[in-house]
């Protein structure tokens, strides 16, 4: 309809007719970026459920499954390993998705391993310098990440260092009036913010933070970082209480927050870096690997039924108009008619619709 009345509008003569022709244009075009709008939506909502994370039974196999998130550069420490002795399955497989998920929606380097370790260890009073306190660690010169097994060792622990930490925020802010100086000043910085951290205490927000220190590290070119550095006093006071705390804490939770979506509150600089960093639904399976990955999400979604005829046309056009870039996705979204289906992608030409939705 957009071309149509865009070749009306020119071969028109009329005043009155052209101003009909430039309305009606302009009436498809908005409708066209409306629907393209609602399709990306839907292509990134729909993915993202199609293709997430299913838990493992055991530590072991979590442990097998993270190695597909580590590297090969050089690591004495983490020896591009991963350990998860000592900590729950629960949290093990936690650990994973969040990885998962960053590595589906972002374009990251890999880690160089993960460990538990615990904080009372020679190694972890090193690690955790401002006590046992802390969840994960990140090695900005290893890049991996150490885990605190004392706190993840099951649901109990995490719940009551978790427990500890609201109860101190409490306690600073009911007695606020009593403190001074740089004192007062952290407690301010922390209460305008209203909140502590980026996040609800959850091992997936724990993970994210540590990864937002390997996307300082790993990712960020020198002018961006000090770019986004210097705009830290204007962002860090509404994103966080400990985003104020360091320019490296600042990043980490800003990325925090990118992740889960509050990217109003973050440096624009910081967010359009990450936003070329994002990476689309038409990108994120290649084949391979990632096709595994692909089939333990969308294995537990039930095929969509079609009747007869509806089927022999998208089958159809999927055979006649598949291109090269989607036929190396394992899923895939196809505009067909009034809908967008979403294609399971077996190879050989077996596909398997499993979504359906109207373009409105």
């Amino acid at each position: 309809m957009v071309q149509r009345y865009k070749r009306l509008e020119a071969g028109s003569v009329d005043p009155e007719n052209v101003k009909k022709y430039r309305e009606k244009l302009k009436y498809w075009e908005d409708k066209r970026k409306k629907t393209l709008k609602e399709v990306e939506k839907l292509n990134k909502n729909s993915y993202n459920e199609a293709v997430k994370y299913v838990p493992f039974d055991t530590v072991e196999e979590c442990e097998e499954y993270a190695r597909r998130f580590v590297g090969s550069g050089y690591s004495p420490t983490f020896k591009n390993e991963i350990v998860y002795k000592g900590i729950s399955i629960e949290h093990a497989n936690e650990v994973n998705e969040a990885l998962y998920n960053i590595y589906r929606d972002y374009d990251l380097s890999k880690l160089n391993g993960i460990r538990t370790i615990s904080p009372t260890s020679l190694q972890g009073k090193k690690v955790f310098k401002d006590g046992a306190d802390a969840v994960a660690a990140y090695n900005p010169v290893e890049h991996g990440i150490f885990l605190n097994k004392d706190i993840l060792k099951n649901a109990e622990t995490l719940s009551a260092y978790n427990r500890r930490s609201d109860e101190a925020w409490k306690l600073v802010m009911q007695n606020i009036d009593n403190l001074s100086g740089s004192q007062l000043d952290l407690a301010l910085t922390y209460q305008r913010a209203g909140r502590a951290l980026v996040g609800d205490g959850s091992v997936s927000d724990y993970i994210t933070h540590e990864m937002g220190h390997h996307v300082q590290w790993e990712a960020l070119d020198a002018t961006t970082n000090n770019a986004i550095g210097r705009n830290m006093s204007t962002y860090a006071p509404k994103i966080s209480g400990y985003a104020n705390s360091s320019n490296g804490e600042y990043i980490a939770e800003s990325f925090v927050a990118h992740v889960k979506g509050e990217t109003e509150l973050i440096d624009p600089v910081f967010s359009s870096f990450l936003e070329n960093k994002t990476v689309s639904s038409a990108k994120i399976l290649k084949p391979g690997e990632s096709l595994e990955f692909a089939k333990r999400g969308t294995s537990s979604f039930e095929t969509i039924i079609l009747p007869k005829d509806e089927y022999a046309h998208v089958m159809s056009e999927i055979a006649t108009n598949l291109t090269v870039e989607q036929s190396n996705h394992a899923v895939f979204k196809k505009c067909i008619g009034n809908y967008v289906y979403t294609v399971e992608n077996n190879g050989f030409g077996n596909y398997r619709i499993i979504g359906k939705k109207i373009i409105k």
